[in-house]
């Protein structure tokens, strides 16, 4: 997960080595591919996205939320993912409930 790892080292760069050289991910608007013939490198367009796919990462499994938010509480790089994970958690928790009200019809 190149968002997340980045996140962690402070990467805005990264390398997709298993992807076609010819393929045009910087098509999907929200990584540019970088200028580099021997390298498959990419970036977020904006470090917002990278954040924001970071949060779904840790969101994405819920039983170590609460373990990512005490690592990283006090470090104001995380704050913005912090939020984004806060309304993902919420938007999660509100289909639970949907996905349970639902099946006990």
């Amino acid at each position: 997960m190149p968002e997340i790892k980045g996140m962690i080292e402070d990467q805005l760069v990264f390398e997709c080595p298993s992807c076609r050289k010819d393929a045009e991910l910087s098509d999907c608007g929200i990584i540019n591919k970088l200028e580099n013939k021997r390298r498959n490198l990419f970036c977020f367009l904006h470090l917002t996205i990278q954040e924001f796919l970071a949060a779904q990462h840790v969101v994405d499994d819920i039983e170590k939320v609460e373990a990512f938010l005490n690592d990283h509480i006090d470090d104001p790089k995380w704050h913005l993912v912090i939020q984004f994970v806060a309304g993902l958690i919420g938007d999660k928790f509100r289909n639970l409930e949907k996905e349970r009200n639902d099946s006990e019809r």
